[in-house]
């Protein structure tokens, strides 16, 4: 019997073993598939975000991170690199954007081999109703991804329903126990349809003050912040005191006719870099502003809060970058925003907190 049982352990585990190892091929096959699409994406966002970057600034650092955040490295990690980038670029004073690609790619390589965090997949339904909402370009699988969703908690047991642009009402049941009766409660949910975003608005491909003018008048585009070049025309004030904004109108033609008014914008360079004297800028001078358009009781203006992108075509250098963190967005541990009233753990840049 020992002979018999020998053989049927060396022959049967062998065979196990074997099989073992062609399902281990056959999935790392699979999953090194199904990541192709996602490396070959992330590599043409970050050519493409290259390419539209002459200098790095706040609005590629900021760019960048979304990248990344979109490629699913993880809020944590994201929020932490961009920091390490940003420091390095100031310390070595690096204003290439293709540079700072080759640092990125250093320093993910070095933060991948450290070990990792566990993170949480799935989806807290200990309140309901619970709203997934899903947002992304064309065809990147929103339909599929909402198509899996739906049939993995129907299969669960949930009560699923599919919302497009429009109105619906969500009841939320409860089948009730022995101390409370059975309750159902009706939510109405509206679900906006999306602004389109001109992701041709560059600094280098700024709109004239005719198109801001076209837009403002047509009411569209008004929902994100846009380049516009222009000659200022004309200084309504400079405050260096208090607010360190200044008012003043551009044209595409440098003259006082079909002008936008740039309201208490700030100085070259990031947002919030105030103005310290007032000949900073001058009639003349060949700007390009980033801000909101908004039309302001028939003014057609750049709402405050705006800054000069380049002024007579210079920008600002690497070391005028500051990341606004005081109002920094908060992530969940499966790396979903959440508002600031979420309770449990959250990561702030880049750390975490626990919201009680």
């Amino acid at each position: 019997m020992g002979l018999f049982k020998f053989l049927k352990e060396k022959l049967f585990k062998k065979k196990e073993k074997k099989e073992e190892e062609v399902k281990q091929a056959e999935s790392i096959e699979k999953y090194d598939k199904g990541m192709a699409k996602s490396r070959k994406e992330f590599s043409s966002k970050l050519d493409e975000l290259t390419k539209r970057y002459k200098v790095v600034n706040e609005d590629y650092f900021n760019e960048l991170e979304e990248i990344l955040i979109e490629a699913d490295c993880g809020v944590s990690f994201a929020l932490n690199i961009i920091d390490e980038l940003l420091d390095e670029s100031k310390e070595k004073n690096i204003t290439s954007p293709k540079e700072i690609n080759e640092l990125l790619v250093d320093k993910m390589f070095l933060n991948y081999l450290k070990e990792g965090e566990d993170i949480v997949n799935e989806i807290d339904f200990s309140s309901t109703p619970r709203v997934l909402l899903v947002m992304g370009v064309n065809g990147v699988g929103k339909t599929t991804t909402i198509a899996k969703l739906a049939y993995r908690y129907i299969k669960q047991n949930k009560k699923v329903t599919l919302v497009a642009a429009g109105e619906t009402n969500i009841t939320a049941e409860f089948a009730g126990n022995d101390e409370y009766e059975a309750q159902s409660v009706t939510y109405a949910l509206t679900v906006k349809a999306a602004s389109t975003v001109d992701i041709t608005n560059t600094p280098e491909k700024a709109y004239t003050v005719a198109k801001a003018l076209e837009l403002i008048e047509a009411g569209k585009g008004l929902d994100a912040k846009v380049y516009v070049k222009g000659i200022i025309s004309s200084i309504k004030s400079v405050d260096t005191a208090e607010w360190g904004n200044a008012t003043y109108n551009i044209s595409d033609n440098g003259k006082e006719e079909n002008v936008l008014v740039i309201f208490r914008g700030y100085y070259l360079g990031p947002k919030d870099n105030k103005f310290t004297s007032a000949d900073q800028i001058k009639v003349g001078d060949k700007v390009v502003v980033y801000g909101k358009l908004v039309n302001y009781n028939g003014t057609k203006e750049m709402n405050s809060g705006n800054y000069i992108y380049s002024q007579n075509d210079k920008v600002a250098g690497v070391n005028a970058i500051t990341l606004d963190k005081t109002n920094a967005p908060l992530y969940n541990l499966a790396g979903q925003r959440v508002s600031n009233n979420y309770k449990g753990v959250v990561v702030k840049n880049g750390k975490k907190y626990f919201n009680k």
